[in-house]
């Protein structure tokens, strides 16, 4: 199993909009996809923003691509991500699952 993991910064203010946003953008679409075994959205306050942690998890590489296209460590991105004020990082990274309770 691979997970994989993405994370961007959120103004505090947009939050409670942004984690709904990312459940029907991302996550829709994740789940969407062959292979797709689960997700977990993750926030940690830093003062006026949050940092969101997105990690999905994938039966192999290959589901992994067809979600995200052959340029796999590439962040997948929305046109209206930006509208919440985040700033993402641009790639993200995968990891093989040693285990998982």
């Amino acid at each position: 199993m691979i997970a994989r993991e993405w994370r961007c910064i959120c103004p505090a203010d947009n939050i409670d909009e942004f984690i709904p946003y990312l459940s029907i953008t991302g996550i829709k679409d994740a789940k969407d996809t062959p292979g797709f075994k689960g997700a977990e959205i993750f926030k940690k306050d830093a003062g006026s923003s949050i940092e969101v942690t997105v990690i999905t998890f994938w039966e192999s590489m290959d589901s992994v691509r067809s979600f995200a296209g052959e340029n796999i460590d590439k962040a997948v991105l929305y046109p209206q991500d930006y509208k919440y004020g985040i700033s993402s990082e641009p790639v993200v990274k995968h990891y093989t699952v040693a285990d998982r309770f």
